[in-house]
């Protein structure tokens, strides 16, 4: 054999080539971290160390070496080197380790030497042969001999020569059917066909990778300060000396031992000031300029000297370096490509060898550049060029570096300030509109380079880096669609109609569609493809679970019968070998799919009803979203709980997601929102994420896991940033109102409001400040529908869907009785006697009952009947009261005696949702769902006035109803997310729609000046709107203003004193111009007229509009 001794780690020439130790105290972490792996044989086969040049690698594998040779487990090492012909060459790599592995194991040696007598010139054979005859068959024999944790080390893999040769020589090492007992340490720089066969192996199994260019730069600055110390310790510099030496270097090892011999060298021949102040300032004179300008050829030559660079690609790399230099301003790596018109695979290979390079704050602004330019270019306000600076710079964060380089250009923006602008997360990349259907799921390819959802007229592919279509489908089985998913190389698409029939859609074959079960088993409610694309499996409405081959090499299976309730779930592992399912009874079960058979016994038993899965990706992990609002983590061999309950949502946990690298847990809400967790410790990382205004349905990261997709039934899918994790966090004043919100109710006062929340929770807000009074007051054990202040504002009650009412001590919180039961169904609605002594309550169950205000005790049931009561209301002048039924039907009782006073009431076509007297007691406001507000006679039941219904412009179910203490207007709020004021007399519409909520509004109500309305909504907000200027605005509501008027505002405000926020985020003036364009998760916090207090947990802000440059005047507002 003829080995490359010159490789071994610790040869003669390694001196020559000035390899050896690290400083004693230096790179500890990373040095710490290659021995912890190659002292533990179950972390993998593999451990990658890469970084670019002048980092410190090859420095770092000796000193493992030498720890590894101490401890008798260095089996081998082969450090290339392009100085040497022997160490550069690929072909001395395999007899090298084979020739020392001889040395470290006598068995082994004569193993060695048999497999030599058989064939003499095995070492020179291609490499595939080499290994096997050289390696692999040698280790097989003596397999028993050997210790499990011996390591071979390769160093600076890049520097040897022909590519080919090296992918060549990896594909033999990281070979996954090898099962020799070898552990491979290699390191190199990332090139491209080296991180590419890493990447591949890294990504499937456990291995490990240590990135030197990606470690904290402090830490690296501290150990290059310690090396540079022992280096120049003869050298007697000064205290001020030392940092300009020091700080020159950067973050290169490379850069700072050409310093040290510099300064060593240099000492000798000048004076030590002038040897220092050439390396600080970099200005040398002619006699002393070749070591300095080496420093710059030492980068510059690692990036023009690779293997593999033509004559055109050099001249390529130096168009972008002289372009990067002489740039007026900083540019994206896109914006340099695109001018030097670099095809899109030549990018990221030509500016990957300055990238690592550039100044650090330069990254940064590159970093946020790419994230600036992505939210503009995927949101409406890409719409209006003149936006990029009216909205979207006064919108980013003032501490992003965007803000920093090109804030101080602009005047005349619009300054957003407020608690909101403070809590921020900013993540939202991109949001994707489907127009009027939900996306209730969605696949993503294993690439990340497509994603499949459901749409209105079918099922649509769409290029993530787009967002356009580029091949659907269209057959009626495809039309609404609720359940999607794509197999890993997007060539089949699973799908089904809500408690519908599954079919496969091939896309390969001249898109053929295929029904997978009978029509007579549908009912699917949850459905998954295997990665590999050869199984489907569905869960039913029944709890079955069902398991269909799509090739013939597999069998279908099913029913598989183990749950008892609505199966949501269902998920394959990354192997295809096992399969999850998640039910409302509720039990996580493990199928082996082969089988059909349980793997193990159900889990999760004791939690609330499962409504998500997902696997990690090495089928070592499941994540599960519960009802209950948690997420938990478990080991689907043992069924046991391994992480959790992760908390911060508000409401039921609807998916869930792993990123790739087993590092996150994303999980989507029924309360609209998106959370991050870190999958090791449980912390929340980001979120929660807002943007959505409706439940998000599915969450999935990008293969790389800097990106989330999400979708929710609010018509879009959004990618949000998740690569830059962290942000403001959640201040603790935060007001305690994450949830939907039901109810609201003025106090008699005027200076308070009660809610009732989703979570069962009531609260008591100033009006003036919208800060919590009191609260969360607790006991209710369901959404509490109904809340109410007695007329001496002492006490609040409250309504829930458990069944019960509650009253409270509204100066204490102290729940005065307990749960006050009797109905039998959920409660919907209550209120206070004109004297305060009882209160009446209608339910579900078709009751009207009053309750006795100091015992809590039902005095009476004044009414019982088959359908639904919805709403009622007391007379405050007498003693009626009026009550709206889920059969459109109204009702006057007395309060006493339950006798009907006035006969029934008709006139309403759908339920009827609200019911109010007027402040004189002489009429009834009602609203329904037919989409109409009525005004009847109290003493006749006679109609007066209807309000809307004759217009498509105001269609949306009406919620709620409220008459304006003058009895003048009428106030309604609809599932339109939208307000209006009619005019009680004539029942014209005065003002409306008002917009400001992002879901539905669910109760709305007048103060009692007549001068603001309430009102709250699923968003998890309260709104106070500034109504008092009614009667002007029946003048000039109609009047287009100009710009300049437009900023002639009543001082109350901060902004022209009437806008309108559209459904893309436009704010608009009375004209409909476009004044400014708010960010999606910006929307249901801004305070803009006549809105003139939010309650939300993420705050608030406002618009500062002071020398506003808006309309014509946009192009003042940035200087170049």
């Amino acid at each position: 054999m003829s080995p490359s001794k010159a490789a071994i780690y610790n040869s003669a020439e390694s001196e020559t080539i000035k390899r050896g130790l690290c400083t004693p105290g230096t790179r500890k972490p990373q040095i710490d971290l290659l021995l912890e792996w190659a002292r533990t044989p179950d972390s993998g086969k593999t451990c990658w160390m890469n970084g670019m040049a002048g980092t410190g690698k090859t420095t770092i594998a000796y000193t493992v070496c030498s720890q590894l040779e101490r401890d008798c487990q260095l089996g081998a090492s082969f450090f290339c080197s392009r100085t040497i012909s022997a160490c550069r060459q690929v072909k001395y790599i395999i007899p090298t380790i084979a020739y020392q592995l001889a040395r470290f194991s006598l068995p082994f040696q004569y193993a060695l030497s048999k497999a030599l007598e058989l064939d003499p010139d095995a070492q020179d054979r291609a490499l595939g042969v080499q290994y096997q005859k050289l390696i692999v068959e040698p280790l097989a024999e003596v397999r028993s001999s050997l210790p499990e944790d011996f390591i071979v080390v390769i160093d600076a893999l890049d520097e040897c020569e022909n590519e080919d040769s090296v992918s060549q020589i990896l594909d033999q090492l990281l070979s996954s059917t090898d099962t020799s007992l070898i552990r491979f340490l290699i390191s190199s720089r990332p090139e491209k066909q080296i991180a590419h066969k890493m990447a591949g192996r890294l990504n499937g199994h456990e291995d490990t990778r240590l990135v030197l260019h990606d470690l904290d730069r402090s830490t690296v600055k501290a150990d290059i300060k310690a090396y540079m110390r022992a280096e120049l310790k003869e050298v007697p510099l000064t205290d001020a000396q030392w940092p300009l030496v020091v700080d020159c270097c950067g973050e290169l090892f490379i850069y700072a031992s050409t310093v040290c011999r510099y300064i060593k060298n240099a000492h000798e021949t000048m004076s030590l000031k002038e040897a220092v102040h050439t390396v600080a300032t970099r200005e040398s004179n002619h006699g002393h300029e070749k070591t300095i300008d080496d420093l710059y050829r030492t980068l510059l030559g690692t990036a023009f000297g690779s293997s593999g660079v033509n004559d055109q690609d050099k001249k390529r790399m130096n168009d972008i370096l002289q372009t990067v230099v002489c740039a007026m301003e900083p540019m994206s790596v896109n914006s340099i490509a695109s001018l030097l018109r670099l095809d899109s695979g030549d990018r990221r290979a030509e500016m990957w060898c300055i990238e690592q390079k550039v100044n650090e704050d330069l990254i940064l602004l590159v970093r946020d550049a790419s994230q600036f330019v992505s939210v503009y270019a995927n949101h409406p306000v890409s719409q209006s060029t003149p936006h990029i600076y009216v909205s979207m710079l006064a919108f980013w964060p003032p501490s992003r570096p965007i803000s920093g380089a090109y804030m101080s250009r602009t005047s005349g923006l619009a300054r957003p300030t407020g608690t909101a602008m403070d809590r921020r997360q900013l993540a939202l990349i991109a949001t994707w509109k489907f127009s009027n259907f939900g996306v209730n799921s969605m696949g993503l390819k294993a690439d990340g380079t497509r994603l499949v959802a459901p749409s209105e007229n079918g099922i649509e592919v769409y290029d993530t880096a787009t967002g356009e279509s580029v091949v659907s489908l269209t057959d009626n089985c495809a039309k609404k669609v609720y359940y999607v998913a794509i197999s890993g190389d997007g060539t089949r698409v699973a799908f089904s109609q809500y408690d519908g029939a599954p079919y496969v859609w091939d896309i390969r074959n001249g898109g053929t569609v295929t029904q997978l079960l009978a029509d007579s088993i549908s009912e699917v409610t949850s459905i998954a493809i295997s990665y590999d694309g050869t199984r489907v499996a569905c869960g039913l409405k029944n709890g079955e679970v069902y398991i269909q081959a799509l090739d013939q090499a597999a069998s279908s299976i099913g029913p598989l019968q183990m749950h008892t309730g609505r199966v949501w779930s269902v998920a394959f592992s990354p192997n295809g070998l096992h399969l999850a399912s998640g039910s409302f009874d509720p039990t996580i079960q493990v199928w082996d799919v082969r089988t059909g058979q349980p793997v193990g016994e159900s889990f999760g038993n004791d939690m609330s009803q499962v409504l998500s899965l997902s696997y990690s990706n090495d089928g070592s992990r499941i994540a599960s979203g519960f009802a209950d609002k948690t997420v938990r983590v478990w080991d689907p061999q043992k069924g046991q709980s391994v992480l959790g309950p992760l908390v911060g949502h508000s409401d039921g946990v609807s998916c869930v997601a792993f990123s790739s690298n087993h590092a996150l847990i994303a999980s989507g809400s029924w309360d609209y929102t998106i959370l991050v967790y870190n999958a090791h410790t449980g912390h929340t990382v980001l979120g929660p994420l807002r943007g959505h205004t409706g439940t998000v349905s599915s969450v999935i990261f990008s293969p790389d896991a800097t990106r989330l997709f999400s979708c929710s039934d609010d018509r879009t899918v959004r990618i949000w940033n998740v690569k830059d994790l962290g942000g403001p966090a959640i201040s603790s004043t935060a007001p305690a109102l994450s949830v939907a919100t039901f109810a609201v109710r003025y106090s008699h006062s005027g200076l308070r409001v009660v809610s009732g929340s989703h979570d069962g929770s009531v609260h008591v807000w100033d009006v003036r400040t919208g800060k919590l009074v009191r609260g969360p007051l607790r006991g209710h054990k369901s959404v509490v529908s109904c809340v109410d202040y007695s007329p001496d504002d002492q006490r609040i009650a409250s309504g829930s869907w458990d069944n019960t009412l509650r009253i409270w001590d509204a100066s204490t919180g102290e729940d005065t009785h307990g749960p006050m039961n009797g109905h039998s169904r959920p409660v919907n609605c209550v209120r206070f006697s004109a004297d305060g002594s009882l209160v009446v309550s209608g339910s579900n169950d078709g009751t009207v009952r009053t309750w006795d205000v100091s015992t809590g005790q039902q005095t009476k049931q004044l009414f019982a009947g088959y359908s639904e009561i919805l709403s009622v209301g007391v007379s405050p002048v007498g003693s009626q009261v009026v009550c709206g039924s889920l059969d459109g039907l109204i009702r006057l009782l007395d309060i006493h005696t339950g006798d009907t006073l006035v006969g029934t009431i008709q006139g309403h076509t759908l339920q009827v949702s609200s019911v109010e007297f007027s402040p004189d007691g002489k009429r009834l406001v009602s609203g329904s769902h037919d989409n109409t507000a009525r005004i009847w006679d109290a003493e006749t039941g006679k109609q007066l006035v209807v309000c809307g219904g004759y217009d498509d412009s105001y269609k949306g179910f009406l919620n709620c109803v409220a008459l304006s203490p003058n009895g003048l207007h009428v106030a309604s709020c609809s599932y339109g997310d939208t307000l209006h004021i009619w005019d009680g007399q004539s029942g014209k519409l005065i003002i409306g729609p008002l917009r400001g909520h992002t879901s539905i509004v669910l109760c709305v109500q007048f103060s009692p000046d007549g001068s603001h309305l309430v009102s709250c909504s699923h968003d998890a907000t309260i709104r106070f709107w500034d109504v008092s200027c009614i009667g002007s605005r029946l003048q000039t509501n109609n009047t287009i203003k100009s710009d300049d008027e437009a900023l002639n505002c009543p001082k109350s405000h901060t902004g022209p004193d009437w806008w309108l926020l559209d459904e893309e985020g436009w704010v608009t003036d009375s004209g409909g111009r476009h004044l400014i364009w708010v960010p999606p998760d910006l929307r249901s916090c801004l305070v803009f007229p006549p809105t003139s207090i939010i309650v939300a947990d993420q705050g608030y802000y406002q618009l500062d509009t002071d020398g506003w440059k808006i309309g014509n005047k946009w192009t003042e507002c940035y200087r170049a």
